[in-house]
């Protein structure tokens, strides 16, 4: 069974996130010599994301190919289960390194007068 043209369709939708993700990677290496870490921190952020999104394209080629491999429905369910939760753990690290990198202080700022808030934060 020919699988490309459906996974293709599937995947459609998915395209206008590879290019937010593939743009913030690219601003993340970009923008590396002036905040080195929060470059790096973000730049993982991005990998994990698109790294979830081939996930999802994976999982919707399993589907599409399931009889290829003789699985019955529960072993599908199952499968697509733990690549979920494998997904949803990756999203949450992603998440959070991606926060800790827009909010993280910035140790080169110098601080305002009487307001304890750092410059460029």
């Amino acid at each position: 069974m020919n699988t490309l043209v459906p996974l293709l369709f599937l995947s459609a939708p998915l395209v206008p996130f590879l290019i937010i993700y593939v743009i913030g990677a690219t601003l993340c290496i970009v923008r590396w010599r002036r905040h080195p870490k929060r470059s790096c921190l973000a730049l993982v952020a991005f990998l994990l994301f698109l790294a979830r999104l081939l996930g999802n394209v994976a999982k919707q080629w399993l589907m599409l190919r399931k009889d290829d491999f003789g699985w019955d429905i529960d072993t599908l369910t199952f499968n697509i289960g733990i690549m979920a939760s494998i997904d949803t753990v990756v999203g949450v690290v992603a998440w959070i390194l991606l926060l800790i990198a827009l909010f993280s202080h910035n140790s080169l700022s110098v601080p305002v007068e009487g307001h304890g808030i750092s410059e460029g934060d």
